[in-house]
């Protein structure tokens, strides 16, 4: 749950692909202070946050209150671009941390699709649809990684 302005930030910083000491290299801030704006122990100022905001594209009433848009259209769209261009310069770790994020995102979402399932009817045959729709949409990551993991997947599917 999503219950903190330190929470909306983690979630929003993960949903990007940044890690902590990424994303304050990024903004150009110490990582520290990132982490102490995470854990609620301090509050940002307006100049430090304005930057933040601006580089995950979020906007400064969701990540206050929770309510509102949690994107905003605009900078969503410049980050994207800048996104994908900046990737391939970042160090190999930085990459693999955005691709685990960016994998435990999916993994979340997944978890979400599975809660969703109306259970009356063939289980499996449902399961077996979800997974079929995200290694579709993963395969490009996993070619990246070098691993196939749609055979262990669809085991524990079938378990």
């Amino acid at each position: 749950m999503e219950d903190s302005f330190g929470k909306r930030l983690e979630s929003i910083m993960l949903e990007r692909g940044f890690n902590k000491n990424s994303l304050a290299r990024e903004a150009k801030m110490h990582p520290t202070t990132l982490k102490n704006w995470i854990d609620n122990a301090t509050v940002p100022d307006d100049l430090k946050l304005d930057t933040i905001i601006k580089f995950l594209g979020t906007t400064r009433s969701y990540l206050y209150t929770g309510k509102g848009n949690r994107f905003s259209q605009e900078s969503t769209e410049i980050n994207t671009q800048k996104n994908r261009s900046s990737f391939n310069e970042l160090p190999i770790g930085d990459q693999l941390a955005k691709i685990y994020a960016n994998q435990l995102s999916i993994e979340t979402k997944l978890d979400k699709v599975i809660e969703c399932i109306d259970f009356q009817g063939s289980l499996d045959d449902k399961l077996n649809k979800v997974v079929d729709y995200i290694d579709k949409h993963l395969d490009p990551l996993f070619e990246y990684m070098e691993i196939n993991p749609v055979e262990s997947r669809k085991e524990k599917t079938k378990k």
